[in-house]
C-alpha cells in the first residue's frame, strides 16, 4: 500500500513483548504516540534493517537482531492500535449513523 493517505507504523507483534532494542529505544523513542512509532524511527529501522517479508497490513524487517513489524495504515479511514494478548494490531472504526439527530453510531463489522 503507498500513496498519501498511507502511514507506517510500527507495531509489537510478538505476544508478550513490547521492548524495543536498547540501540533504538535510547537513539530514537524519547517521545510519545505518534512520534515513536513513525517517522524517523521507521526510517532508522529501514536504513539499519533489512526487508524479511511482507505479512498481514505490513512488512517485517530485521534490525539490531530483533524483528519489527511495520503496519500500513490508511489514514483516509479512522484507525487506532489495539491489542490482544500482547501482539498489536490495526483495527479500523468503521461506524454508521443510525440517528442521525442524536448523532448515534453503531459500530460495523
Amino acid at each position: 500500500m503507498e500513496g498519501e493517505n498511507t502511514l507506517k507504523v510500527l507495531l509489537f507483534r510478538s505476544y508478550g513483548s513490547h521492548t524495543f532494542s536498547r540501540e533504538l529505544k535510547n537513539n530514537l523513542l524519547r517521545r510519545k504516540f505518534p512520534e515513536n512509532r513513525t517517522g524517523a524511527v521507521i526510517n532508522h529501522l529501514e536504513k539499519q534493517g533489512k526487508f524479511v517479508t511482507r505479512g498481514d497490513g505490513g512488512y517485517w524487517i530485521k534490525a539490531y537482531d530483533e524483528f519489527y513489524f511495520i503496519a500500513e495504515v490508511d489514514t483516509s479511514r479512522p484507525w487506532t492500535i489495539l491489542e490482544y494478548d500482547g501482539s498489536e494490531y490495526i483495527q479500523y472504526l468503521d461506524y454508521k449513523v443510525t440517528h442521525k439527530d442524536l448523532n448515534y453510531c453503531e459500530f460495523i463489522n
